[in-house]
C-alpha cells in the first residue's frame, strides 16, 4: 500500500497475465464516478453511509466529515490505506500469440478460425444423423467463410465509415484489406442469409432440405462461434463499455484506459454461448417435436435482442454515434429481431418437421411378359 498524505491510494490490482504498473484511475480533484457529467450526481454520491462530494472527503449522514474515504479505481478504502474491496481487473494482454518477422498470428485470428472449425464438425453431427450427403461439407465451409468475411467487411465499411472507405481512392482499396481491421456482424449475417439461399436453391432439392431447414441448422454454429469472435474482441482490447463500478470492471491498459469498463466482449460472447448450447440441446433431444424455423428464430431474437440492450452500455464506436438515441449496432438489431418473431410465427402456423424429409424411394415393379405372347 503506497501512503500519501491526506489521501489513499489503491495499488493493489489483479494482473492478468503479467505484471504492469499501477496507474491512478482518478486524479483526487474529480471523482471517480462513471456517472460524472451525465447529470445524474452533482453534489456527489452516497456509498455506505457517507456522500462522497469528489473533492477527496465524505461526510456522514449528520454532516460530519470523515477524511479520507474514497472510491479509488472501483476499490473503497478506510483511512490508513486498508483495501475494503477489490472491484479491479487490469487487462493488458498482448493482441499476439507470436511475431516472426513480419508475420503475426493474432487470438483474434485464431479463434475466427476455430470457430468455422468447430461448425464444420457440428455441420458433420447433423449431415450424419439425418442422413444428408458429406460430400456438401466443403462447399457449404466455402461458402461461409465467403460470405462471413467478405459480408462484415462490407457490413463495417457501409454503416460505420462510408466517408473514409468511399471518400477516397486510398481509403477504398482499403475496403479488400479486411486484416486492417473493421467487420461488422450485422453484414455478415446479411451476406449469410444470401449465401445460405443460393446454397439451398443449388444443393437443396436433390439433397432434402430447403432454405429454412439450413438456417435452423447453420445458426447453432454461428451462436459458438460468434461468441469465439468476441472473445477475440476482448484479446484485442476493443469494442468495451462506459465506465462501470462493478466488482468485473476491466481496465484497458493497451488503450490507455484508466478507469474500469463494463467487459461488453465477455457480456455478448457468454450470452452467445449460453444461446448456442441450448438450442444444440433442443436439436439433441427435442428435434422430433421442434418446428421449422424455430431454431432461427430463437437464435434471431435473443442474439440480436441481447445485442440491442448491451449496445446501452457500450462506447460508442465511430464518432456520429455519439448524438445518436440508438446507435448504428441497437439500429441495424431491430430488423432481425423482427425477422426472428416472423420465423418462429411462421414456425407455429406451417409446423413442418425441423428434421430434413427423405422420401421413400418409388420401388418400379417389374412388367412380366409372357413367352409367345403379342407375336
Amino acid at each position: 500500500m503506497d501512503k500519501v498524505p491526506g489521501r489513499a491510494r489503491v495499488v493493489a490490482n489483479i494482473n492478468i497475465f503479467q505484471n504492469a504498473p499501477f496507474r491512478d484511475p482518478a486524479p483526487l480533484d474529480r471523482p471517480s464516478s462513471p456517472w460524472q457529467g451525465r447529470g445524474m450526481e452533482p453534489s456527489g454520491v452516497r456509498k455506505g453511509g457517507f456522500l462522497h462530494t469528489g473533492d477527496g472527503t465524505a461526510e456522514k449522514k449528520g454532516g460530519e466529515v470523515a477524511e479520507n474515504v474514497y472510491l479509488c479505481g472501483g476499490a473503497r478504502t478506510r483511512p490508513g490505506g486498508e483495501i475494503m474491496e477489490m472491484l479491479v481487473v487490469h487487462w493488458h494482454v498482448d493482441p499476439a500469440i507470436l511475431r516472426i518477422g513480419g508475420f503475426e498470428l493474432r487470438w483474434y485470428s485464431l479463434l475466427f478460425v476455430s470457430g468455422f472449425i468447430l461448425g464444420w464438425f457440428i455441420f458433420k453431427w447433423f449431415f450424419q444423423r439425418e442422413k444428408v450427403s458429406l460430400k456438401l461439407l466443403d462447399p457449404l465451409l466455402y461458402t461461409l467463410l465467403i460470405c462471413t468475411i467478405v459480408g462484415a467487411r462490407l457490413g463495417h465499411c457501409l454503416f460505420y465509415q462510408p466517408d473514409y472507405y468511399f471518400g477516397s481512392w486510398a481509403g477504398f482499396w482499403e475496403i479488400f484489406m479486411p486484416w486492417k481491421g473493421g467487420l461488422a456482424s450485422h453484414g455478415g449475417t446479411i451476406a449469410l442469409l444470401l449465401g445460405m439461399g443460393w446454397f439451398a436453391w443449388k444443393y437443396g432439392k436433390k439433397n432434402d432440405f430447403d432454405f429454412v431447414w439450413l438456417l435452423d441448422h447453420l445458426c447453432i454454429a454461428v451462436a459458438f462461434a460468434g461468441a469465439f469472435i468476441r472473445f477475440g474482441n476482448l484479446f484485442n482490447s476493443e469494442i468495451y463499455g462506459d465506465v462501470t463500478t462493478l466488482p468485473w470492471g476491466f481496465i484497458f491498459d493497451l488503450r490507455g484506459e484508466t478507469e474500469p469498463k463494463h467487459p461488453t466482449q465477455l457480456y455478448e460472447g457468454f450470452t452467445y454461448l449460453l444461446l448456442g448450447f441450448a438450442l444444440l440441446a433442443l436439436y439433441k433431444y427435442r428435434i422430433d417435436k421442434t418446428w421449422r424455423g424455430m431454431f432461427v428464430g430463437i437464435f434471431l431474437v435473443v442474439c440480436f435482442g441481447s445485442r440491442f440492450l448491451i449496445e446501452f452500455i457500450k462506447e460508442p464506436q465511430v464518432a456520429f454515434e455519439e448524438s445518436m438515441t440508438f446507435n448504428m449496432g441497437q439500429l441495424l438489431s431491430i430488423p432481425f429481431v423482427l425477422l426472428g418473431i416472423g420465423f418462429i410465427v411462421w414456425a407455429c402456423v406451417k409446423r413442418l418437421p425441423a428434421r430434413s424429409v427423405h422420401p421413400e424411394p418409388v420401388k418400379k415393379e417389374g412388367i412380366m411378359h409372357a413367352k409367345g405372347i403379342g407375336k
